[in-house]
């Protein structure tokens, strides 16, 4: 076989404005298209209010009657259940999060499929703060000094359970303060596995598709060398956590996604 020419610089622009151009198609998309209204019940559970909203996902509150308990219900988004992919990307983060057994994690209890044919799955209903908020609270009651020994303790928490997931061979693709939830009892917990990455899986193989946040993405995610996380890029994220917790930001800022992908 020839080997194939280095790109030059020219196309490598090309080929990042072209990412960037399906990225900004994707979500407008996304934001655009309508939500069907979400069914009373999904198995033996009473749906309740909406406890927050994802690209891919819903999560509402669950009376679980069986055993008579809270949880927490993540349902696919009805424009992407025709979606294989997405789908079959939904139910491995239920796998994924089964598998990993840790404090920092939530548990998975159940999965099901409503009759619409979306697939669902029940999780332990984690109250508290997000350390985004938390962040953000301190910040306003004492700009000069956000409670860093605190927020470190905290930090600590997330690197501990990612040393776990790490060593089980899973990298979470998306690491952030908005994904991580603080318990009113000291629980520190990695929420959002949906980009979670397993022995190089080639389901997540979509070289046309930027994953992650921005703001906190490793460069070779964010240039596209590197098409899907690995435990490298979560210690970058992990380094922009601490960078925002030390000095209020995160290492990338720009005015918008695409600004900060640029």
């Amino acid at each position: 076989m020839e080997s194939q020419e280095p790109l030059t610089q020219e196309d490598a622009l090309l080929e990042k404005a072209f990412r960037i151009a399906v990225c900004r198609a994707a979500t407008r998309a996304g934001m655009e298209a309508k939500e069907a209204p979400l069914p009373r019940s999904a198995g033996h559970h009473e749906l309740g209010q909406e406890l927050g909203r994802g690209g891919m996902a819903v999560v509402v509150r669950a009376h679980d009657a069986d055993l008579d308990r809270t949880v927490a219900l993540k349902i696919l988004g009805p424009t992407h259940a025709t979606d294989p992919i997405l789908a079959a990307r939904f139910l491995r983060e239920a796998r994924i999060c089964a598998r990993l057994q840790h404090p920092g994690i939530v548990p998975i209890h159940e999965h099901g499929r409503l009759a619409d044919g979306r697939p669902w799955f029940s999780m332990r209903h984690v109250q508290g703060e997000t350390l985004a908020d938390r962040m953000e609270r301190d910040r306003k009651d004492s700009p000069h000094s956000m409670g860093t020994s605190s927020l470190l303790s905290i930090f600590e928490s997330v690197c501990q359970t990612m040393a776990y997931a790490h060593n089980e061979g899973v990298a979470h693709g998306d690491l952030k303060p908005a994904n991580v939830m603080l318990g009113p009892f000291g629980e520190v917990l990695v929420l959002d596995w949906g980009l979670a990455q397993v022995d190089m899986d080639p389901i997540f193989a979509e070289p046309q598709r930027i994953m992650g946040t921005p703001a906190w993405l490793a460069p070779e995610l964010a240039s596209g060398a590197c098409p899907v996380p690995n435990a490298s890029s979560d210690v970058f994220a992990l380094g922009a956590m601490l960078c925002e917790i030390l000095t209020g930001a995160p290492p990338w800022q720009g005015a918008s996604r695409l600004a900060t992908l640029a």
